[in-house]
């Protein structure tokens, strides 16, 4: 494979066996990489909204529902939750075996969805949770498809002038419909309220 100018490119693997913990080794003439405790088996995407990023410390069973056998055969990366205006080529985080002490990043849903697999087809898994509680569909559909649909595009170009405008002033512009909650929000609460006791109660 041959690196463009800006140093990206693709490797395209054949059809593998399934392999457990195994290193990935990548080279050639004068560089190594070596990527440890590498599976191959079946990758996953867990997307929606509150239902699928409910976590599994907060689900019954919770972490306790974990076994050795699913720390061995599950892999979970969870996609950060950003703003983001364009098209994004990186992104945070990174993958990890699952435990019960980092519970509280795995989705319950996608656990026991991934754990029934792992168990029924001795096959490590790859959980690729990008949900989001309470995002929008249309944060899923590309820009082009919502410019070509008429009920979106007005608003699809007045959120990227937007945008662009925020961006060049610093985030001092907002719109008449953000003026107005915020002018809502300004007389429910004209300083900010102590929380502290609430925090206690929760």
């Amino acid at each position: 494979s041959v690196a463009s100018l800006d140093g990206r490119f693709t490797i395209n693997l054949p059809p593998l066996e399934v392999v457990w913990n195994q290193d990935l080794v990548i080279c050639n003439e004068e560089n190594k990489i070596c990527c440890k405790n590498v599976s191959v088996g079946e990758v996953y995407l867990l997307s929606g909204q509150s239902n699928m990023e409910f976590s599994l410390k907060d689900s019954v069973p919770g972490a306790e529902a974990i076994t050795d056998k699913d720390i061995e055969a599950i892999r979970y990366y969870k996609v950060p939750a950003t703003t983001y205006y364009g098209k994004q080529t990186k992104l945070g985080g990174s993958w990890q075996k699952i435990s019960k002490e980092n519970a509280n990043k795995i989705s319950g849903c996608g656990f026991f969805f991934g754990s029934y697999i792992a168990r029924n087809t001795n096959t490590p898994i790859g959980l690729i949770n990008a949900s989001l509680g309470g995002i929008n569909l249309e944060s899923w559909v590309s820009r082009e498809t919502l410019l070509a649909n008429n009920f979106y595009k007005d608003e699809v170009l007045e959120y990227e002038k937007k945008v662009s405008l925020e961006q060049i002033a610093d985030s001092s512009v907002v719109s008449k419909g953000d003026e107005k909650i915020h002018q809502g929000l300004a007389k429910l609460f004209p300083t900010i309220p102590d929380i502290t006791e609430y925090e206690k109660t929760w």
